[in-house]
Parts: C-alpha cells; structure tokens; sequence
C-alpha cells in the first residue's frame, strides 16, 4: 500500500486511547501512529542493492513480520525515549508504535503484493487481492477519521466508513469473480469497479468492467492514460486472453524459453504468481525477451516490474529491468 495511506492509518489508530489513559498528547499520538504505519517499509532501503532480489525475497519479509512486530516497536521506542521529553513514556511509545507496524502489515497483506507475516517461521506471502496499492477512495475515508479523531480521541465509530469499503471491496470481487467463473480477480488502478480476472488452469485472463465510473475515468485521462478505460470489458461481452511465459512466434520460442530457464531469472520465477511474456525485442546486435506478472500489467498503463535477458550473437544473456513507468532499462 502506498506510504500516504499507511501513515493515516497509523495515525488515526493512535488516536484511539483516551486522553484519560495515555498522557501523550495528540500531535505526539500522531506521528508516533505514522512512524510506526510508515516503519516496515524501511527494506526499501535495499533495493539499490538487488532489484530483482529484494522483489523476490526481502520485500515485505522480516519488516512485515507480526511475529517480529514487538521487536521493531522496542528498538524504536528504546531509541525515541532518548529525547526528553518521551523519556517516561515507554510503554506508550512501545504500545502506539507497534499498532502502526501492525496496521501497516495487515494492510500489505489485503494487497496483490504477498506478505511474509510469519516470518522466520514461515516465507509464505499472503495477499487478499483486495485494495489496489492505491486506493484514493480508501485513503480519502482514512484521512477523515483521521481528522475527526484528531478532534475528538477515542471515538472508536469512526472506523466504520473505511471497514464498510472494505466489506464493498469484498462483494464487488465476489461480484467479479461470479461474473468472470474463475478462481482469481485483482484490484485495478483508479476504481473498485475494474477487475481483472485470472484463470490459471487455462492461462487466460480478462479486464472486467462491472460498471460505469466516470470520476475514474477523467483521474486516468487527466494523469495521461486516456485509454485506460477502453481497456475493460462488461461481463457479457468479455474475451478472454491468453498469457504465460511463451511466444507465439516460432522464430522466437527457442530464446523465450532459454530467457525464462535462465539461472539469473530465477528470482524472478519465484515472485512472479501469474508470469508472462511481456515482449521480445530484435535491436541491430541484440536480441532481448522481457517478462512480467498479471497483478502488475494494467490496460494502456506500463507494467510495474519487467525483468529481461538480452543477449548478442556471440555473448551471454544479461539481466536488465525496466524502470517504473518508463521504457529506460537497467543492467543488473
């Protein structure tokens, strides 16, 4: 989920004891709560690192644990108390901190993206496909509890609109996957209305409109992707087409199935749930075979993660991605 929205729940969360039982003041409650909603995605800072690597492996992972949850929060409130003034609030600090990195993990784990929530103890990622990594509407729902909070502390109600968008999120997936007769639907950007909806047994998949949603669609065209609600289907008339790591091209298939049984590839094998052939690409001395996965490919939208081999006549395949929303590439 994107930062904005887990720093409001973070923070709106903190506002929930009473100012008769915790003695923090409400601006020391608030960026407390957006500390601890914000902690987790800290592992961003090993990206640089290894791309490929950390999407595989260290996202989401030992920062996302519940199980580590306690110990992030004490090392945080051990190193908070230094200040003065925090310096008899430990408990606080300790309880405010961890309901943020808690609120943090769970939201992860309603996303497409997958969540280690037991790590070490279990690698295993679990994901809801329930909320789009952005979710304006839920983020607008969040930021006026917030406020309302902000006011008047405690006043536990107020939870209410954002769990209700959820309970919606849940019926219109349902509604999705009736619509669609398959097993899988993921979010889509811009609007709960849009699904895209997967079925691996057959490896075919379709963009799913269940109704009509004018504010998504002038937000798409005004962020320059008019063509992004062309891109959905009613339920009627969809089509279904197919996906999977293999050209449809005879000249290409040997390279496209030495490009995704490649060594180098491996991690990306192993995050990808729904992988496909992005596109092959013939350059004056290079050939090049690019991948990505179904939860991150959008209609008139660039995919979020490609990952690719190139290689030349007389060399070995290199590994390279794409940068987000761009067409510049990175060698790894």
């Amino acid at each position: 989920m994107d930062g904005l929205s887990h720093a409001l729940l973070g923070a709106t969360l903190a506002q929930l004891p009473s100012p008769r039982r915790c003695p923090l003041g409400r601006n020391q409650r608030l960026w407390l709560g957006a500390l601890g909603g914000l902690f987790p995605d800290i592992d961003y800072a090993l990206f640089p690192w290894s791309p490929l690597e950390f999407l595989a492996y260290w996202h989401q992972g030992p920062t996302h644990s519940l199980l580590l949850a306690p110990l992030w929060a004490g090392l945080l409130a051990l190193l908070l108390r230094l200040h003065p003034a925090l310096r008899a609030q430990g408990r606080w600090l300790f309880l405010l901190l961890l309901v943020g990195i808690l609120s943090h993990d769970l939201l992860d784990a309603l996303t497409g993206y997958g969540t280690q929530l037991f790590y070490p103890l279990s690698r295993a990622r679990f994901s809801a496909d329930l909320l789009f990594v952005i979710d304006a509407y839920f983020t607008l729902l969040l930021g006026l509890c917030l406020a309302v909070l902000y006011r008047r502390p405690g006043r536990r109600l107020v939870l209410l609109p954002p769990l209700l968008y959820l309970g919606l999120l849940l019926g219109l997936k349902q509604l999705a996957l009736y619509q669609g007769g398959a097993a899988v639907a993921i979010p889509q950007p811009f609007s709960p209305l849009h699904w895209q909806v997967i079925d691996p047994h057959r490896q075919q998949s379709l963009y799913l409109r269940l109704a009509p949603d004018p504010v998504a669609a002038r937000v798409s065209s005004w962020l320059g992707y008019p063509g992004w609600r062309q891109g959905y289907q009613t339920g009627a008339g969809a089509r279904w087409q197919p996906y999977g790591p293999s050209s449809a091209d005879p000249d290409w298939q040997t390279e496209v199935d030495q490009a995704w049984r490649h060594p180098a590839l491996r991690p990306f094998r192993d995050f990808a749930r729904y992988p496909y052939l992005y596109r092959v690409e013939q350059h004056e001395d290079e050939r090049c075979v690019w991948f990505s996965d179904l939860r991150y490919d959008w209609p008139a939208l660039p995919a979020s993660f490609r990952y690719g081999l190139c290689h030349r006549a007389d060399g070995d395949w290199r590994l390279y991605r794409m940068r987000y929303l761009s067409e510049w590439r990175q060698r790894l």
